[in-house]
């Protein structure tokens, strides 16, 4: 059977390779953006649902999920790949702060809530798969230290369910990539691109491509995994080790 998912976050540049791989293996999906023109592609793909929403609020993760129930009857995975990533600026500090903390800890807190009690209630395993970052567990420059104190939270609602619920009806997993290959970094962190600075900071010399990463949401979809839930999988080819 085909596995039900809903993407957070669909539109960014992990969250298409991702849904591409997923749409060739047949699974049925529903795709959270915060605008669909970036997700021209998938608009009349039969097993693909498309919600125009924010991620912010109570009302935006309640909606999402009602609309997910209602298009895919049930659910069986939930991949969140959306983050606040925008750098602190003197005259916004506050405001953004506000919105990380919204985006990247509360709004998927909350939306853990409803998988948590969704799967409790139908007695039977889900899982989440969260993307988070290598700057949860190291730090990151300092106009970054709201995202990276925002993703640390993240990280630890996956450990917190895992704790709570692998033994009876959710599998929680991170990935936490480091510098990835995507537009967004190229024009926020320019310095990636140079050769001096990769053999500096990059083993491989090369940023983590996006199709590993959907490579490996394939993986722990496919299997049960039992056993790694609340585990961190690492993706930065040896940036940092722990």
């Amino acid at each position: 059977m085909p596995h039900n998912i809903i993407i957070i976050g669909a539109h960014s540049s992990i969250g298409q390779h991702i849904t591409d791989l997923l749409v060739q293996h047949n699974t049925k999906l529903v795709l959270q953006t915060r605008n669909k023109t970036n997700l021209k592609a998938y608009v009349n793909m039969k097993n693909v649902a498309i919600i125009e929403s924010e991620f912010s609020t109570p009302e935006d993760i309640t909606t999402i999920w009602d609309a997910s129930l209602n298009h895919l009857k049930n659910i069986d995975i939930i991949i969140n790949t959306a983050a606040y990533t925008d750098a602190l600026k003197n005259n916004t500090y506050w405001d953004q702060w506000e919105l990380a903390m919204k985006v990247n800890v509360i709004a998927p807190a909350f939306l853990a809530h409803h998988a948590s009690n969704y799967f409790n209630q139908h007695q039977r395993y889900g899982k989440l798969i969260s993307i988070t970052s290598r700057a949860a567990h190291q730090g990151d420059h300092l106009n970054m230290m709201h995202y990276a104190a925002s993703k640390a939270a993240a990280s630890n609602i996956s450990k917190t369910l895992a704790k709570n619920f692998t033994e009876s009806s959710l599998l929680t997993y991170n990935i936490a990539p480091s510098y990835v290959d995507t537009p967004r970094i190229h024009q926020t962190q320019p310095h990636v691109d140079d050769s001096t600075w990769q053999e500096q900071h990059l083993p491989l010399r090369q940023l983590v491509s996006p199709t590993e990463i959907a490579q490996l949401v394939w993986f722990l979809i496919q299997h049960p995994n039992m056993h790694l839930s609340g585990s961190t999988f690492d993706v930065n080819g040896a940036t940092y080790l722990r």
